[in-house]
């Protein structure tokens, strides 16, 4: 996308922290910092910041209040929500719709959807491109360690070379702990990003929905 087209484009930035007008109290600058290098690049941008509701017990809540400089304009609506650990694996948590109802209380309209870190940014920002249709980028920040560990197989790998296989001929049984390990790693990533527990489809229609995907790759 050429300068020309950026211009004339709006940027909606979504993170869980953003500093006030003296640049204080929300968890440091470098989100601002990065939204001061691209602002001449586009035509509005908008951050929204969601701050959890302490009845002014904390600072942030009682200093950061809306602004705007230059093309930017910060919204600070107020949440509530309860860590998931915490929480026995329910959802509670009005982030998502406090940022809907921040879009629509400013009649705010954007082509393109930043998030910063997983969660919940990453998750408000698939969500806003779901109900939008825009597109939408996440920098997940998270440590880098952590989100490989995650999402990352390696050790399945070690366990098939220790055991003889070099990717030749019939793969060996995994035995059912390093299945086990394998799968809560996956589940945990898709709990931590959409603040759902996973729930297991039915072994009947997994494989009803192969058979259909399959379906237009094998002929008759």
């Amino acid at each position: 996308m050429g300068q020309i087209l950026l211009n004339e484009k709006n940027l909606l930035v979504i993170t869980p922290g953003f500093p006030d007008k003296n640049n204080k109290n929300i968890l440091g600058i470098f989100v601002k910092d990065q939204v001061n290098a691209i602002k001449n690049e586009f035509k509005e941008i908008y951050v929204i910041a969601p701050i959890l509701r302490t009845l002014k017990f904390s600072s942030r809540e009682r200093y950061c209040h809306n602004y705007t400089y230059d093309n930017v304009s910060v919204f600070y609506p107020r949440c509530f929500y309860v860590p998931l650990i915490y929480s026995f694996g329910k959802k509670i948590d009005n982030r998502l719709r406090v940022v809907l109802n921040t879009i629509e209380r400013n009649n705010l309209s954007f082509d393109l959807v930043h998030a910063h870190f997983t969660w919940p940014s990453g998750y408000i920002g698939q969500q806003i491109k779901e109900k939008f249709n825009t597109p939408y980028i996440l920098t997940v920040h998270e440590n880098r360690k952590w989100f490989q560990k995650e999402l990352d197989k390696e050790y399945v790998r070690s366990w098939l070379r220790d055991n003889g296989f070099t990717g030749d001929g019939v793969v060996p049984d995994l035995p059912d702990d390093v299945i086990v390990n394998a799968s809560l790693n996956v589940i945990n990533a898709y709990e931590l990003i959409t603040a759902q527990k996973f729930k297991p489809a039915e072994e009947y229609a997994s494989n009803e929905r192969l058979m259909e995907n399959l379906k237009k790759y094998i002929s008759e």
